[in-house]
């Protein structure tokens, strides 16, 4: 038995290392096991690399020992084969059900987490306490001691509190249920008892730190195994340093040397990798040796592969990247998939980016955690029940129509909102026998009587089956009999076979992430429903807390969407990039705050209170110095990722237009390539249109022209571009579409002061004559933000 390291900094194959130690191995006439253990959601991504390896004639697996685990799935193989785990192992969400139980159990008791604070959000901060304890395998009387160990008050009232909620939590579970870390443990137990795991060959990829819980298996894995290899993003240098950005890993390579130690096991020569091969450009591998030190050293050379520049604002950033790509696909031969697009967080970038990329018709996929929170299927089940909450308010209502999947038309809607805005209808005033007050419905009409039998018509589609779920909402009910109601309500309205017209619906249109999507919230609500009725079914719970509950269920659930394997362009954030390599890299967004990113101390334990349990013997996981040095490690791997050609871009304004300070990174690069200068583009005055006629869509085509209308009509544009104009509006005015549109732009051209009769134009915006009247509450209230919606 040995142990082994394979490292090497970002670019090194680690990975093609391992798979062709794998094929070495498996050449021999052993026919122990050989495995491949890496993170859950790695798997995919290494059977994929597993199997294109395999394509080649010379690399052979001809007793097929090679498999690719997780811990997961390797503990699942000892369990069948040796037994030991009797109890129903807990999923994410039974997890945090079971831990507002043992919560609500103990409430009483709880002297800093009051009853009013188990929101969404704060049950999950709980469930990391406990992750926490059990990952440093603290037991409930271990916590009960540091609890009393503890000097500070404020501290020593929160332990007491968490020991109350952990001891609950322990005795729900105790011989029914296991957690992950109580699986580790039995995992651990038993792995000697597997004869397989004996002589075994093991390979170690894609982590950088270990959970004490996965230390104990990992402790054991080197212990039988004939030898494990460790693969670890590091350039084997200053172990011992904590300021160093392979903290994690070097921590790794630490323990797993103490293990070694601990049993005399041998340590096998380092393997170390070098990342030459991966740069295609001599400055982008430059900035990959200097990017992450404290004193990088200036490149002798003009860097001709990196670009830096600044916007206005988020928009023009994006566009710019856009035109970027879609010329290096058409002029330079780059394929979409060749091209990488990351920043530190999407939330004000991915709906600006499906709009504009959409316009340029560019392929992509977006790699973001896709909560089902704002899926139709949610909010409609979500609205149904804060409608009792809250006494019929108009939102609730209006949010549970607007879902789009009540079976009530559009046109329905809209007659029934106007009607209720009009008169005021709140509250139980939806469930009176009719309502009889009159209503103008257009400009130029007056009421009728017709119009109100059809308000009432819909009223009464709407009503009937919300009436009759919350008449059995009355009073105190079971989670079980809540949850059967709820179900009933959603096969009496017809969901299901909504959902299932509007899956084929997107499998017809080729539209797979759409019916995936629907499809996964279906059945994750139904199986949310499952599990609480499992766990929590005969306990009483007030219809408020029954709420919070069930949103703190779905809120813990996240899509998982396959990732593309068409030629797409791959956007992600830097914590989530799995792409192992791309060739270009657009960076948005390097602004102060995000590279690197705030460090923010707002857990549930502070960071000096951390500092006071650390005294004791509990460590965290994390605290702020990992924290920070995370984020330069994060920052290290998104400069370092091209392999061709590197853009860095920051706008100077946020979308509410307050001001944004550049990233430290961007001197440093600029230290280091001294040639280099933020290029400022104003998009508007800058784009080439020839260049990017071909790659708009229509409408992006139209916008461009309402853009510079002012330009076109004061000659600030050269003959040249006054005839790529024309040559746009001579291509959209072919289009029924966009051909009254163009007409009225035609009209603005060399626009001279007169009278105009508005008919026209009012005929054309308003066709029917119809207004709601919360569009025109909205249109006063902000117009802007009116047309913008």
């Amino acid at each position: 038995m040995a142990v082994g390291f394979i490292t090497g900094r970002f670019g090194a194959d680690r990975t093609d290392k391992i798979l062709d130690l794998c094929f070495e191995e498996a050449k021999r006439e052993d026919k122990k096991p050989i495995y491949i253990l890496v993170p859950e959601k790695f798997t995919y991504e290494m059977e994929k690399r597993l199997s294109e390896k395999l394509e080649d004639e010379k690399n052979i697996d001809p007793n097929f020992r090679i498999r690719v685990v997780s811990f997961s799935t390797l503990s699942k193989i000892v369990f069948t084969n040796v037994g030991g785990l009797k109890e129903r192992r807990l999923t994410t969400s039974a997890r945090s059900l079971l831990t507002f139980k043992a919560m609500d159990m103990v409430s009483k008791d709880l002297i800093t987490f009051k009853s009013d604070d188990f929101k969404m959000g704060f049950v999950n901060n709980i469930m990391d306490m406990i992750i926490e304890f059990k990952q440093n395998d603290f037991s409930v009387s271990d916590v009960f001691s540091l609890k009393e160990n503890v000097k500070n008050e404020s501290l020593k009232f929160k332990m007491q509190d968490l020991y109350n909620i952990y001891k609950s939590y322990e005795n729900l579970i105790d011989k029914k249920y296991s957690d992950t870390e109580d699986t580790l443990n039995i995992f651990a137990q038993k792995l000697g008892d597997f004869e397989s795991i004996k002589g075994a060959t093991v390979f170690v990829d894609e982590y950088m730190d270990f959970t004490p819980a996965q230390y104990l298996v990992i402790e054991k894995l080197i212990y039988f195994s004939k030898n494990i290899y460790f693969s670890l993003l590091t350039d084997f240098k200053n172990l011992h340093s904590k300021m160093n950005m392979f903290l994690r890993s070097n921590s790794t390579i630490l323990n797993i040397k103490n293990i070694c130690e601990k049993y005399n096991i041998p340590l096998l020569e380092n393997i170390s990798l070098s990342n030459e091969s991966y740069y295609n450009s001599e400055d982008l591998s430059f900035l990959e040796k200097n990017i992450g030190t404290f004193s990088p050293k200036p490149y002798s050379k003009d860097s001709e592969n990196i670009r830096i520049l600044k916007f206005k604002n988020i928009y023009d950033e994006v566009s710019f990247v856009a035109e970027e790509i879609s010329k290096l696909v058409k002029t330079k031969g780059y394929r979409y998939n060749d091209i990488t697009l990351c920043m530190r967080s999407l939330d004000e970038y991915s709906y600006i980016i499906e709009r504009v990329f959409d316009d340029y018709k560019i392929d992509y996929f977006l790699d973001e955690k896709i909560s089902i929170m704002e899926n139709p299927i949610i909010i409609l089940i979500l609205s149904i029940l804060d409608m009792k909450d809250k006494n019929y308010s108009y939102d609730s209502v209006f949010r549970y129509l607007k879902s789009g999947l009540t079976g009530v038309s559009d046109e329905d809607i809209f007659l029934l909102e106007n009607y209720v805005i009009a008169n005021g209808i709140k509250g139980n005033r939806w469930f009176d026998e009719s309502w009889n007050k009159s209503i103008v419905h257009s400009i130029e009409e007056e009421s009728d009587d017709e119009t109100l039998v059809k308000i009432n018509e819909i009223k009464k589609i709407v009503t009937s089956p919300i009436k009759n779920l919350h008449e059995k909402l009355k009073g105190r009910n079971t989670v079980k009999d809540i949850c059967k109601y709820l179900y009933e309500f959603t096969l009496e309205i017809g969901l299901f076979d909504r959902i299932n017209e509007l899956v084929t619906n997107f499998q017809n249109e080729g539209n797979l992430y759409k019916a995936k999507e629907y499809s996964q919230v279906w059945g994750s609500f139904t199986a949310v429903l499952d599990e609480m009725v499992e766990f929590m079914g005969e306990d009483k719970i007030a219809y408020s807390k029954f709420i919070n509950l069930i949103k703190t269920e779905l809120e813990n659930i996240e899509l998982g969407i396959v990732p593309p394997s068409k030629d797409e362009v791959f956007i992600t954030t830097v914590d989530r990039m799995k792409k192992p390599s791309t060739k270009i890299a657009f960076v948005l967004g390097v602004n102060d705050g995000n590279f690197p990113k705030n460090i923010v101390d707002n857990d549930l334990i502070s960071e000096n209170e951390k500092e006071s349990l650390k005294t004791l013997g509990f460590n965290f996981s994390n605290n702020n110095l990992i924290k920070t040095t995370d984020e330069q490690f994060l920052s290290y791997k998104t400069f370092s990722i091209a392999k061709e050609k590197l853009y860095i871009t920051f706008p100077i304004s946020d979308l509410e237009g307050k001001s944004l300070l550049v990233s430290r990174f961007v001197k440093k690069i600029k230290f280091i390539f001294g040639n280099l200068e933020v290029e400022s583009i104003d998009y508007l005055k800058d784009f080439s249109i020839m260049d990017i006629f071909e790659t708009f869509s229509k409408e992006r085509l139209y916008q461009i022209l309402v853009s510079n209308i002012e330009a076109l009509n004061s000659n600030k544009l050269s003959e040249n571009d006054k005839f790529n104009f024309r040559e746009i509006i001579d291509f959209l005015i072919e289009d029924e579409d966009y051909k009254y549109k163009i007409e009225i732009l035609r009209d603005k051209l060399n626009y001279k002061k007169e009278t105009e009769n508005i008919k026209d134009y009012t005929s054309f915006l308003y066709e029917s004559g119809n207004v709601s009247i919360s569009k025109l509450e909205n249109f006063m209230h902000c117009p802007f933000s009116y047309f913008i919606n």
